[in-house]
């Protein structure tokens, strides 16, 4: 079970640029792409309101955020994979995952419309069984639900799934599922210390994910 954004792929840059058009439309600073890169993993909505409290220095009320969203659902939909590329070793390490047999889904925050562009534009679709995003169920990660609803899916146990991330919401999530957990070393960790976030294992490549599993006996 993958995350997406900041797993298999970078897709903080077009993040960046359709969260910059919005702020611009609402009269506010830019933010950097650094700062971005730091605040994703919750969902859109959350990357908004940091953007704006850091503009605005203060709690955003609802209608700002309402407004601000319809704004970025409009903004990123026009370029979802623009400036996004998929990280070194993703497709070949999916494509003999595969080969393996193991079965793959896709377990993200981020909102089903947008997951499936992103899935399908960057060529990553036709590795996953499964799909659950950020708005298909009433809880998100670090809920269990999402992981253990993509089990239910595949049709496997779920002390049968590994989950493959690069934030705490994923080793939670993980954890909160009973699942064992790999964390990659690249992506969005906002500076967290890796070693402390309590995964069963990082990844340095994701080459050496295929091995990784396989050693561990979910062949």
């Amino acid at each position: 079970m993958f995350d997406l954004d900041g797993t298999l792929a970078d897709t903080a840059p077009d993040l960046c640029q359709a969260l910059n058009r919005v702020l611009r439309t609402l009269n506010c600073s830019p933010v950097a792409l650094e700062e971005v890169r730091g605040w994703i993993g919750n969902g859109m909505q959350a990357l908004l309101e940091c953007a704006l409290v850091k503009n605005l220095d203060r709690k955003v009320d609802s209608a700002l955020i309402e407004k601000g969203m319809s704004l970025f659902d409009l903004f990123y939909s026009d370029a979802v994979w623009v400036e996004s590329i998929c990280y070194p070793g993703v497709l070949n390490g999916l494509l003999e995952l595969g080969e393996i047999g193991f079965k793959m889904a896709c377990v993200t925050n981020k909102p089903r419309f947008f997951s499936l562009e992103v899935l399908k534009q960057s060529g990553l679709d036709a590795f996953f069984h499964v799909l659950v995003a950020g708005n298909d169920l009433s809880e998100r990660k670090p809920s269990a639900a999402p992981l253990l609803y993509a089990a239910q899916q595949l049709r496997v146990n779920s002390r049968e799934c590994v989950v493959i991330g690069d934030t705490k919401n994923d080793i939670d999530a993980a954890r909160n599922a009973g699942m064992m957990v790999l964390l990659v070393t690249w992506g969005y960790h906002k500076d967290l210390e890796l070693s402390e976030m309590g995964a069963n294992q990082l990844i340095k490549k994701f080459s050496s994910i295929p091995k990784s599993v396989i050693c561990r006996g979910l062949s």
